[in-house]
């Protein structure tokens, strides 16, 4: 079938790659992600945070397979063949490969400004950008075809990637059949948001940082169990006693966002990016199968989407084109670190709209406005406004082949009263209005907060 292939991964150690995996990493589709920093435009901040979606997702494929070993070694009568472990590895290897330039940048605010309303998330790029690599590499298909994995698999490892809300009875869409919905779990979990991706990211994410991994996922699998709920479907549960895991679990998860994904010269910078490529839009072109495709449509079509990587940044920044002169000056403001400056912040328990909130600040200066940007963004344990742990299952040791109806924990006064708040960041992008855009702020702020 081939040889398996061990690399040296400074999170996991040795780490041994199928060989249909290698095969997959080894196109220029998936050496791409070579090229796009996992944590985006943190890296200019943390001179640490150099790693790249690359390493992420093979070590995404190591955890997958080790949980789906763990379950079926000590659930024999789950009946995971090695087709169903591979399908989960490649899952994991491929999870990431939709994602744009400077990674979440690209499809949480980027496309969201070009087109407003666009329901496109990178998961969607990942699955065509599977299909693309099975389309366009001889050696994957051949690969697929010697470890007997057919069009069935294929419709499997999709929706491993991007699990879709119901899982409908017909198995040659799913991949599989209702008794094995829990290795939906295991990739992207979408029902409480444990799963392999970000026991990586954690993991990976606070080495390059400099913090500290909280997270012991080891732990977390060896007490993993797989169990039909609510007599239906089957999902992957878990001992009682790890229940405080999952909450530190969300907790580190919130207080990376805090410290380094929504750090405020990392938004400023953000938004920056954001500016530089709205400008940049319809004179950077990648070549599509049939046409030439902007930057924002190049997502439309995987052979074009292929070739946009963190690049574009380097491409525009080096630019002598006129028509890019405007992006050019905005990313070199971002080199020398003259980025737009903070005005300030402020919380809220809803929804907000940052057009309206602009002009209540500044009523009556049209000039002023263009030159202030709202980030806005949610801080959240993964489950919305809920208490995620409410979402996981959990049987006991007295019971291991039952669901328990609720964990009650001994020191649930500890426990958050509330699992999400919305913020927004102000930034000005002159010195000149500076100022004033502070004193305005700041009485828009103590008049709000009076109320």
């Amino acid at each position: 079938m081939g040889v398996y292939v061990v690399l040296h991964d400074p999170i996991h150690g040795s780490v041994e790659l199928h060989p249909v995996c290698v095969t997959i990493i080894d196109t220029v589709q998936f050496q791409r992600l070579r090229n796009i920093k996992q944590l985006g435009l943190c890296y200019y901040v943390f001179p640490g945070a150099s790693h790249n979606r690359f390493e992420h997702s093979i070590g995404t494929c190591h955890l997958a397979g080790e949980f789906i070993r763990h379950l079926r070694r000590h659930q024999p009568e789950l009946d995971i063949s090695d087709k169903d472990l591979l399908c989960v590895e490649i899952a994991g290897l491929c999870h990431d490969l939709g994602h744009g330039p400077f990674s979440h940048f690209f499809d949480n605010l980027f496309i969201p400004e070009i087109e407003p309303g666009s329901q496109w998330k990178h998961e969607i790029a990942s699955v065509e950008m599977f299909q693309h690599i099975l389309d366009e590499n001889e050696t994957v298909r051949n690969g697929f075809c010697k470890a007997g994995l057919d069009g069935k698999d294929v419709n499997f490892i999709k929706n491993l990637i991007n699990p879709i809300k119901e899982l409908v009875a017909d198995e040659e869409q799913t991949g599989r059949g209702v008794d094995k919905t829990y290795l939906y779990n295991i990739v992207a979990n979408k029902e409480n948001g444990v799963d392999v991706d970000k026991w990586d990211y954690f993991a990976r994410d606070c080495h390059h940082l400099g913090l500290t991994n909280q997270i012991d996922h080891k732990r977390i699998i060896k007490f993993a169990r797989v169990l039909t709920v609510d007599g239906k479907r089957t999902e992957i549960c878990f001992r009682d006693k790890t229940a405080l895991n999952f909450y530190h679990m969300f907790r580190s998860r919130f207080e990376l966002h805090c410290l380094a994904y929504k750090h405020k010269a990392v938004a400023a910078m953000n938004e920056m990016l954001k500016d530089a490529f709205v400008q940049a839009d319809s004179f950077i072109g990648r070549q599509g199968k049939y046409s030439l495709l902007s930057l924002s449509k190049a997502k439309h079509d995987m052979t074009a989407f292929a070739q946009l990587t963190d690049g574009v940044f380097d491409e525009i920044l080096y630019s002598n084109r006129t028509n890019l002169q405007t992006a050019k000056e905005i990313l070199t403001r971002i080199h020398e670190r003259k980025l737009y400056k903070f005005v300030g912040e402020k919380s809220f328990n809803c929804e907000v709209d940052c057009k309206k909130i602009l002009h209540e600040i500044v009523p009556d200066d049209p000039e002023l406005v263009d030159q202030l940007v709202i980030y806005k963004f949610k801080l959240d344990y993964a489950s919305g406004d809920d208490d995620p742990v409410h979402k996981i299952h959990f049987y006991s040791k007295h019971s291991i082949n039952q669901v328990l109806p609720r964990v009650q924990l001994p020191y649930s006064s500890l426990i958050p009263k509330a699992f999400s708040e919305r913020l927004i960041y102000i930034f000005c992008k002159n010195d000149d209005f500076l100022e004033k855009a502070k004193y305005l702020f700041n009485s828009w702020f103590g008049k709000t907060c009076s109320v």
